[in-house]
């Protein structure tokens, strides 16, 4: 499952269900199980995400892939 919005007009949002058909070091590719785009082969990129707090008083910089594993899902997130 998607945990943020990567490109609406795909249908990459957050919330989206897919299967990861293959991994790569700074790409996942999948195909898309939920919404409008159903079966269509996407690239989720490895991305960099910096914090925007200004009260730490050093730069710090997480790289992930921005999907989290569902085995099972609350029933908001089914609706």
């Amino acid at each position: 499952m998607l945990l943020r919005n990567l490109d609406i007009t795909v249908g990459l949002c957050n919330g989206t269900r897919l299967i990861v058909t293959k991994m790569g070091r700074y790409v996942l590719k999948g195909r898309v199980i939920s919404g409008s785009n159903v079966g269509e082969k996407v690239y989720i990129p490895r991305l960099s995400l910096t914090p925007s707090d200004t009260r730490i008083p050093f730069k710090f910089q997480r790289r992930q892939f921005l999907i989290s594993l569902c085995f099972a899902m609350t029933i908001n997130k089914s609706q």
